[in-house]
């Protein structure tokens, strides 16, 4: 009865604000297993009270978990479509790689896949320009996240591009279709994303220089682009940003400017 009553809990705070959280019930053993995982460990709820707590939007976003055939943002329904199978998968990707806290990782990974849909989201309901490609940006804004909002954020941020490496494995050949497609290579999202944490924090991940080999151009090119594209998202938020860590972090770096 606890149980029950702390699910009912759980997921009632995720929809207190603007962004709303539903799990639909799991149609087979896998499906209900990974609902009840996500359940216990509030990895998206987590997510969803954070983005109400840091960001103001006047139309309500929906979080569909269990619906659709593939993780994306739908602007006609304004839901972000989350199917059970992407975590079962993600969680055997993980589960796979580590004997110890692949759960951990597993989570970390799909708190960045929502916040990237959310990303999408945001630029749909506050028309938010984008310059480029909005795959990327998104990306962008879904590392940005992880490592300013979350004391761990940084390492969170490194689970994320593991995900995108273990993906990116997959492929033996690219073809027309894969370098046409609006989201970059597996393998260039990956990097990216350790080179948004690096620049973050140059001297805590001196690591992930010297392991990705990168010069002094690339080091500094790492610092900038955290920077800018920091500064950029969070510019671009501001109208719509509540008093907490992000417009705490734009006012310093305007500060420093």
């Amino acid at each position: 009865m606890k149980k029950i009553l702390l699910l009912f809990i759980v997921n009632t705070i995720a929809v207190l604000g603007q962004v709303q959280l539903k799990y639909l019930p799991g149609k087979t053993r896998e499906e209900k297993g990974v609902r009840e995982w996500l359940l216990e460990s509030r990895v998206l709820d987590e997510a969803v009270d954070l983005i109400n707590r840091e960001i103001h939007m006047e139309e309500r976003l929906h979080v569909i978990v269990g619906e659709g055939e593939f993780v994306h943002y739908d602007p006609q329904t304004r839901e972000v479509k989350l199917p059970y199978n992407f975590p079962i998968e993600v969680r055997e990707r993980f589960a796979g790689e580590y004997e110890e806290d692949w759960e951990l990782y597993a989570g970390d990974a799909l708190e960045h896949t929502l916040y990237h849909e959310t990303g999408h989201a945001l630029v749909d309901l506050l028309n938010i320009p984008v310059l480029g490609k909005e795959e990327d940006a998104v990306d962008d804004f879904g590392i940005i996240m992880l490592i300013l909002t979350r004391k761990d954020g940084d390492d969170r941020a490194i689970s994320a591009a593991e995900l995108f490496f273990m993906e990116g494995e997959e492929i033996e050949e690219f073809t027309d279709e894969d370098l046409m497609d609006e989201h970059s290579l597996d393998d260039q999202r990956g990097f990216r994303s350790l080179c948004l944490v690096y620049g973050s924090d140059p001297e805590k991940y001196e690591d992930i220089a010297k392991d990705l080999e990168m010069d002094e151009d690339r080091r500094l090119m790492c610092e900038e682009t955290f920077e800018r594209q920091t500064l950029n998202w969070l510019t671009l938020l501001r109208p719509h940003l509540k008093a907490g860590v992000l417009r705490d972090t734009l006012e310093e770096f305007q500060e420093t400017e």
